[in-house]
């Protein structure tokens, strides 16, 4: 929780949304009613423009700031899948600061594409955190802080076949920022699968001073083989090379878990303030298709770096010896999915390949 929202201070608040595109001062709801539209029937000021629609291929500015100021909040709907990329630049920057599917960046990355005429159909899960929350029905909300100094510019990109109508409200402060806010940045990387004797790069090219403040991480598993999340999250922090400065003990330990989620028999998915996993289950536990979304904020306890940083995750499990006791780690080739959040001095983004929406797609 913002720790000085009780206080009176000479901010402005301001909000973007379909409704006041430019969020300017005494101009909401002015749009007119479109002929043959639901609002038609009771005219100007009365929900005329809840939505924007995004064609196919599109690629659509939804929000253009151009003053000193923070993202407060933002929430968005509607036809949003992981074939809608979202792009944040702060400043003026040719190359964005966030640049991910829509759905990973709000921590629902195994996600069927939006179906227009079965709004409502699943599957579903809700995430209740500090930083996102999705609620019923696909509400998906964010409260990181996002400082900008010049300028904020937000886009989606539509790769989809079809147009899709977006619901959304961004609200945000206009104010003289404290010369230690940082940009909000986030890396998105893929393995499909994480390679024999590889592991997973969650985060790295990443220069300056910053603040690493969270993780999201899809895992789909391309086989059997008991359990299967041993490895361990590591962070190589300010020129640490062949070993990092923070290891953790297990991936769902890293997550807030212990002993393989297992109660009786069965994964055992959680929502919490700071961390959670839900569990898409095709099959029974510890087999094959298994889906797995999870995320960890560390705003309790935040990494800091100076120099750089550069962060990986380990793709291992248990295997079973001749007698039939599951006793060494094996390495394995599951796909792997994952967000990284960070605070850096810097508005620069840093250029990363993005996954085609159609390969995602095959892997659900």
């Amino acid at each position: 929780m913002n720790q000085d929202f009780h206080l009176i201070k000479n901010y402005y608040s301001r909000s973007i949304s379909p409704e006041n595109p430019i969020g300017e001062k005494g101009k909401g709801a002015m749009e007119e009613p479109k002929p043959g539209s639901a609002g038609d029937v009771v005219g100007k000021g009365w929900k005329s423009r809840p939505f924007v629609t995004i064609e196919a291929g599109e690629v659509c500015t939804i929000a253009d700031i151009a003053t000193e100021g923070e993202i407060k909040t933002m929430w968005f709907a509607g036809g949003i899948d992981y074939g809608i990329i979202i792009r944040f630049y702060w400043d003026d920057e040719a190359v964005p600061a966030i640049e991910c599917p829509i759905t990973h960046f709000f921590l629902y990355g195994w996600t069927k594409l939006f179906i227009p005429d079965k709004w409502n159909a699943g599957p579903g899960y809700w995430i209740n955190s500090a930083g996102m929350a999705v609620n019923p029905n696909r509400g998906f909300n964010c409260f990181l802080p996002m400082p900008f100094r010049k300028r904020a510019k937000i886009t989606l990109e539509n790769r989809t076949k079809v147009s899709r109508d977006i619901y959304y409200q961004i609200n945000y402060e206009e104010k003289k920022l404290p010369l230690e806010a940082g940009y909000l940045h986030t890396q998105f990387s893929f393995s499909l699968p994480v390679m024999n004797q590889q592991v997973h790069t969650v985060l790295d090219n990443v220069c300056g001073n910053g603040i690493y403040i969270g993780t999201a991480l899809y895992v789909g598993l391309n086989r059997t083989s008991r359990w299967w999340g041993e490895g361990e999250f590591k962070f190589y922090l300010d020129g640490d090379q062949e070993y990092p400065s923070i290891c953790g003990t297990g991936l769902e330990d890293y997550f807030g878990g212990a002993y393989n989620w297992d109660m009786e028999g069965e994964y055992k998915p959680y929502t919490s303030l700071y961390s959670g996993m839900n569990w898409i289950k095709p099959g029974g536990l510890y087999e094959i298709q298994q889906r797995f979304s999870m995320y960890r904020w560390h705003f309790p306890d935040p990494i800091r770096f100076y120099k750089n940083i550069k962060v990986t995750v380990q793709d291992l499990g248990w295997q079973q010896n001749e007698f039939g006791k599951w006793d060494k780690y094996m390495q394995r080739e599951d796909d792997f999915i994952s967000v990284a959040y960070f605070y850096l001095d810097s508005p620069q983004g840093i250029k990363r390949d993005l996954i085609d929406h159609r390969i995602l797609q095959n892997k659900l």
